[in-house]
């Protein structure tokens, strides 16, 4: 839900009292950055609130535009929380990601800031049309600066790890940036090859088969499932598979990819590019640049 009027600090969460800014006579040089910066960002309403964290719009005094501000209590995961400093500081400026201005921190809570994208995400989309399918070439518009991105993340040695249609929005000429890189990790390489892990993660409806065949996985391979589930369900209006049925669909060896979606006929371009995205084989399935 939007708020219209501008909110203080203390309205949003009490957050003069969470100590954004500490109020300590004795603060420390991180503290009093904390609070040079809790003065900088005027904030006007709570943009969300996960299990994570809570973001927030607010107003950047210094330049004027409008910026998301993602509060995390450092309690919930230190490791993950620098994880996702760390992933934003690698990607922030590819085009079709959302720019990472820096981070702000005290003893209790830690600050991302980004800027503000304005618009919806995917799963907003849908759920306006009544999840009625998008028309194919406004979906490849959509998709394709969305594999742009995702693969120029994993040539910097990034993966993200929770591509869903909530973590894409896009603005009102249809342009697709990702969000939310709590869940990535970095691809580490031995002679140029990925090397492979066994850390679940990510939601039920995108989980590749590997999770569930408990196998080593490649997480950039785990993107580009995901990637193909996600546009899937923009081309079909719903998913390729219930969660409970992923057992079938790994037992059969395919997932059934229809001709047409609410009697509209999907190319068989399309339908080739997510069966390559959706091989069950990590090994035979493609990279999300297939969809570029």
């Amino acid at each position: 839900m939007w708020i219209s009027d501008r909110l203080s600090f203390a309205h949003l969460g009490d957050l003069r009292n969470r100590n954004i800014a500490t109020q300590h006579n004795s603060a420390s040089e991180e503290d009093m950055h904390a609070q040079e910066q809790q003065q900088r960002y005027q904030l006007s309403a709570v943009l969300g609130t996960g299990s994570y964290g809570q973001v927030f719009v607010a107003l950047d005094s210094d330049t004027q535009q409008p910026v998301a501000i993602k509060v995390v209590g450092n309690q919930t995961n230190a490791h993950r929380i620098d994880n996702e400093i760390k992933a934003n500081s690698i990607v922030s400026g590819v085009r079709g990601i959302c720019p990472f201005r820096g981070h702000f921190r005290n003893n209790q809570e830690t600050c991302l800031v980004f800027d503000r994208i304005l618009g919806i995400d995917l799963f907003q989309l849908l759920e306006s049309r009544n999840y009625r399918p998008l028309p194919e070439l406004r979906v490849r518009k959509i998709m394709s600066r969305v594999a742009h991105a995702l693969s120029e993340c994993h040539r910097r040695g990034v993966a993200h790890r929770d591509i869903k249609l909530e973590n894409i929005m896009i603005d009102d000429q249809d342009r697709g940036t990702i969000i939310d890189f709590g869940l990535a990790s970095f691809i580490d390489s031995v002679d140029g090859k990925e090397m492979a892990t066994r850390d679940l993660c990510g939601s039920m409806e995108y989980m590749a088969p590997e999770f569930v065949l408990q196998k080593s996985i490649e997480a950039s391979k785990t993107d580009a499932w995901a990637l193909g589930v996600t546009t899937f369900a923009l081309l079909y209006g719903a998913f390729p598979y219930a969660t409970e049925e992923l057992g079938d669909v790994i037992e059969n060896q395919c997932v059934d990819i229809p001709a047409k979606a609410d009697g509209v006929r999907i190319s068989e371009d399309m339908r080739r590019i997510l069966s390559k995205l959706m091989t069950i084989d990590p090994a035979r399935r493609a990279g999300v640049e297939i969809l570029k």
